[in-house]
């Protein structure tokens, strides 16, 4: 079957790269449709001094975006992920329709907007041979859901807006999801059979673009974790419904990121803050230990070394110094666990001899609150997208 999906994507490849799937004017449509690819493949050397550990090679995803426009107005975007060769997912399914000029009602399994990464994770899009520790632990990248909402421009304003009621993360299945060490990751429904046993939760980003060569956006999101505890509970059973209660957790996420160019240089900046409140009652009944608050931030440095003036080969060196904590804060039993809180500082490379095509290397330096020793990782890899 893989093999069948290869050879379908070699023989589309004549799709221009340059064309988004995004309605981009109105005077018609010049094909229905649209097949996309990108992936990566990463090489991973942990390094700890005086102990042996072993490096990776990771086909780590190929992703297939398939689309079709059904109209000017109306189209469908789905992406198709194959991760470390052996696992299948659905990232994106979404129907998006043009209500009025600039303003669109999109529904389905979508990327929840918050930070920088998880809309816009495609190796080609960042510095780093893997993202950031702060979307992948914090922001628990790539985070879609299933839901409803609005996206739009105010171009008067330079403003671009999102808002959708979606399902919420699953905290309890046939056990426990969310931890201290990687807090929320664990919960993300995916669109596998998601659970709804609460009111929808709200995802939305003001993004303001009227600066040339910036854009800074504020996120939130908000509500209750799932449970499969709630399912056939009789409305009289007080007892069961207690207990259904200390399998849930409320969440409020506010995310802030920025990107600014100017010449040859880039500055990337990020920073969430998480709160969750009934940890001390669902810590007590799953035995888990997560925080009551989570936090990070990160701020990026690219420097554009070289830049082809016959080609699009280009070099960029970047470092970024980021910190995040998912023990910032702890209620009931749980002691706080400082090596929750960790500092990362990666210095590397992105060399792109060609549109859509990067090769990274970067090297990393770790460490966390409840160590002195420091770990360290170097990693190389190679990304595409057209």
């Amino acid at each position: 079957m893989r093999i069948l999906f290869l050879i379908v994507f070699v023989s589309l490849t004549s799709l221009s790269y340059s064309q988004r799937i995004d309605f981009e004017n109105d005077k018609g449509i010049t094909q229905n449709l649209f097949i996309k690819l990108y992936g990566n493949i990463d090489y991973n050397q942990p390094i700890v001094p005086g102990v042996k550990k072993l490096g990776t090679i990771d086909v780590h995803r190929i992703v297939t975006l398939f689309g079709y426009q059904f109209s000017p107005n109306t189209q469908f975007v789905s992406e198709l992920e194959v991760e470390h060769a052996n696992e299948v997912f659905i990232e994106q399914a979404f129907v998006k329709h043009k209500v009025v000029p600039n303003h669109f009602l999109k529904a389905g399994l979508i990327l929840i907007p918050m930070g920088y990464i998880n809309e816009n994770h495609e190796a080609t899009a960042f510095y780093s041979v893997e993202r950031p520790f702060i979307d992948r632990d914090l922001v628990p990248s790539t985070w879609r859901e299933a839901g409803i909402g609005m996206t739009g421009v105010f171009s008067g304003l330079g403003i671009r807006y999102k808002a959708f009621l979606v399902n919420g993360f699953r905290s309890y299945d046939d056990d426990a999801t969310l931890q201290g060490s990687n807090g929320l990751r664990g919960g993300r429904q995916k669109g596998i059979k998601s659970k709804l046993s609460s009111l929808p939760n709200i995802s939305a980003q003001l993004e303001y673009i009227g600066i040339p060569n910036s854009k800074i956006a504020l996120s939130y999101y908000g509500g209750q974790t799932q449970s499969d505890l709630y399912d056939n509970l009789e409305e009289n059973d007080l007892q069961a419904y207690a207990i259904a209660d200390s399998s849930v957790v409320g969440l409020q996420m506010v995310g802030l990121h920025s990107q600014s160019t100017l010449n040859k240089f880039q500055i990337n900046t990020q920073a969430v803050v998480a709160s969750m409140a009934n940890t001390a009652s669902y810590n007590q009944f799953t035995g888990k230990d997560l925080g009551s608050l989570m936090w990070g931030y990160y701020v990026e440095l690219a420097y554009q070394i070289f830049n082809s003036k016959t080609s699009d080969d280009s070099v960029t060196l970047f470092s970024r110094w980021s910190q995040y904590d998912t023990h910032g804060d702890t209620v009931g039993e749980v002691v706080n666990n400082q090596s929750y809180q960790r500092s990362i500082f990666t210095l590397g490379a992105n060399y792109n001899p060609s549109k859509g095509v990067v090769f990274k290397t970067d090297f990393q330096w770790i460490g966390n609150q409840g160590s002195d020793n420091l770990t360290y990782q170097f990693n190389l890899g190679t990304g595409v997208w057209f």
